[in-house]
């Protein structure tokens, strides 16, 4: 069972069966998982031996009916898809299994065992999905992947890397949720990207999260002109590392009309800010963000 330690100094530990799973030093604004289950991981037999702990139960499937009940029967809100633990993750959920270094270095020196891990994930994460889709396939709107191949300035790996060991295990996943549901596939993709968007878009990627723009390369003027027939963006909306926490309240307003009236233009998005809004961003600055969306409109569509 998992349970919360407080220690004097402020730092928080989550722990399950008494080990200390993830952590939160003073100051910080997240946990930062610090377990690593598969870091010593070394031969195919130890992947088969690994034991997934987020399998399907009778919890999740009572929770999803309800909330489709609630949701969709009774509101007028879309529903969005998002599985527990990164399902539809091959990257990021590496790193928290096998630890950051360890996994990127395994991609390149025990390709065979991690070839073998991405595919036990995906038939991990696909008997999961056709249980989630067996029930809400039919009511969400968008259903949602992960992983974070952008850095800020760069690929987190090659672009031959991720066309030979990621895009297939995304594409079968996509492919999957596709024939169960008229869902559209979201992705959520931080960082510097540019270079696999006819990637994403060829595997049947239709919305991506969240456009970084300060990520190199991410120009939204740029992509919104390539790529605007063939993704919808969902993000943009306001600078998370630069306007939203240092700016002023005009700029703030400022920037999110210029974001509207540039990628609103002819459809194909939805307004957000970039990243979370952080607990340290003032309410003055969160309001000017949706009071300036909600007034303004896109000009000339």
């Amino acid at each position: 069972a998992y349970h919360m330690k407080a220690h004097a100094n402020g730092t928080i530990d989550v722990l399950h069966d008494d080990q200390v799973f993830a952590q939160r030093t003073p100051g910080s604004l997240y946990f930062d998982v610090c377990c690593a289950p598969l870091k010593d991981a070394d031969s195919i037999s130890d992947i088969d031996a690994f034991e997934w702990q987020d399998n399907w139960s009778d919890r999740e499937a009572t929770f999803i009916k309800q909330e489709i009940d609630r949701l969709y029967h009774h509101t007028d809100k879309a529903l969005f898809g998002a599985l527990p633990l990164l399902n539809g993750s091959f990257m990021e959920i590496g790193h928290a299994l096998f630890g950051y270094e360890q996994f990127m270095m395994n991609l390149c020196l025990k390709r065979d065992m991690m070839e073998h891990w991405l595919d036990k994930l995906l038939e991990h994460d696909l008997q999961i999905l056709e249980e989630f889709l067996s029930l809400a396939g039919p009511f969400i709107s968008a259903i949602q992947i992960n992983d974070d191949f952008g850095a800020q300035d760069a690929l987190q790996i090659s672009p031959v890397l991720y066309r030979e060991m990621f895009k297939p295990r995304q594409k079968k996943w996509i492919e999957f949720a596709k024939a169960r549901t008229d869902a559209k596939i979201f992705l959520h993709c931080d960082g510097a990207v540019k270079e696999l968007l006819p990637d994403f878009i060829e595997i049947g990627i239709d919305i991506l999260n969240p456009l970084q723009t300060s990520a190199k390369g991410m120009d939204p003027e740029k992509i919104k002109r390539t790529y605007g027939k063939n993704l919808c963006f969902w993000g943009a909306g306001v600078e998370t590392q630069s306007t939203l926490p240092f700016g002023t309240v005009d700029q703030i307003r400022q920037e999110v009309r210029e974001r509207i009236e540039l990628l609103g233009r002819d459809g194909g998005y939805v307004f957000a800010t970039i990243h979370n809004i952080q607990a340290d961003i003032t309410a003055e600055s969160i309001l000017a963000v949706y009071e300036t969306a909600k007034q303004t409109r896109v000009r000339g569509s």
